[in-house]
C-alpha cells in the first residue's frame, strides 16, 4: 500500500502522523532544558515572565520553561501535538492556533519560536505576517528568540539519511528548489509504504533582519548551538536569533 502527501500545507498533515514523532524522537526532554536553561539566563527572565512557545509541538520546551518559573502558553498548529502537550503538562496553557495571526497584544516577555518552526509557507509574505505577529504580542522591551537551521551548512550536506526506528525503515532526500529545501520522506513499515515532504524556506541571518526590522524589532544577538556559542555559518548547527522590541 502506498500514500503520498504533497499539498502546499505539507506541514498540517505530517506533524499529525505517528511516523514524525517515531523519526524525531531523538529530539528528548534533556536537549529542552539545555536550550531553556541557557535562553532564560542569557535573557535574564525573572521567575514569573510571560513567554510564549509558538510552535511549540508536544510541549517539551514549554515544560522546560515551566521548570524555570516562567509562565509559558504554548501554541501550535497541530491539534495532536496540543492534545499530547495538554496530556503530559496539565498545569500548562496550550492552543491550537495558527502563529500568523496575532496572540494577544503587547503581552509577552519573550516570545520563542524553536526547533526550525519556522518558514515552512508557501509565501513569502506569510513569514512576514508571523514576525509581525511576534512583535504584536511583545510588551515593549520584550524579546524574539527564533531557533532556525543554519542554510549555509545544509546546502553543503545533502546526501540520503537512512534511518530505522521500531522496525519502520526512513529514507531522507533531499534537494533545494526555488528558495526552499525540501525533504522527501520514505517510509516503509511491513507492507504499508508512505512518502512525505518537508518544506522549508532557505533564509539566512539577513533575511531575518529584513523581517525584524519591518516588524519594528532590533536584532541583537545571533548564536550557533544550545549553549550560545558564537555562531559561525560554515560550522553551526543552528542560527539563533534574538530580536528585541523597543
Amino acid at each position: 500500500m502506498g500514500i503520498s502527501w504533497h499539498t502546499e500545507d505539507w506541514y498540517s498533515t505530517w506533524f499529525n502522523t505517528r511516523y514524525y514523532h517515531l523519526l524525531y524522537g531523538n529530539r528528548n526532554a534533556e536537549e529542552a532544558y539545555l536550550c531553556v536553561h541557557h535562553l532564560v539566563d542569557y535573557l535574564k527572565l525573572p521567575k514569573g515572565s510571560r513567554v510564549l512557545d509558538a510552535g511549540c509541538g508536544k510541549g517539551r520546551h514549554a515544560g522546560a520553561f515551566a521548570a524555570e518559573g516562567m509562565h509559558i502558553t504554548g501554541i501550535d498548529l497541530s491539534a495532536a501535538n496540543i492534545q499530547s502537550a495538554l496530556e503530559t503538562y496539565p498545569d500548562i496553557d496550550f492552543y491550537v492556533h495558527d502563529m500568523r495571526r496575532l496572540f494577544r497584544v503587547n503581552y509577552f516577555d519573550a516570545i520563542v519560536n524553536l526547533y526550525t518552526s519556522f518558514g515552512y509557507f508557501q509565501h513569502p509574505a506569510d513569514d512576514q505576517r508571523t514576525i509581525t505577529a511576534f512583535a504584536n504580542g511583545l510588551q515593549r522591551g520584550g524579546t524574539l528568540v527564533i531557533d532556525f537551521l543554519n542554510s549555509y551548512k545544509v546546502m553543503q550536506s545533502l546526501d540520503d539519511i537512512h534511518v530505522t526506528v521500531e522496525d519502520v525503515h526512513f529514507t531522507i532526500s533531499k534537494r533545494i528548489e526555488n528558495g526552499f529545501l525540501f525533504k522527501h520522506i520514505e517510509i516503509v513499515d511491513a507492507d504499508k509504504h508512505y512518502t512525505f515532504t518537508e518544506r522549508i524556506r532557505i533564509l539566512y541571518q539577513e533575511d531575518f533582519i529584513h523581517l525584524f526590522r519591518k516588524a519594528g524589532l532590533t536584532e541583537v544577538d545571533v548564536f550557533g548551538n544550545y549553549t550560545l556559542s558564537t555562531f559561525d555559518k560554515h560550522a553551526s548547527d543552528r542560527l539563533i536569533l534574538v530580536a528585541r522590541k523597543s
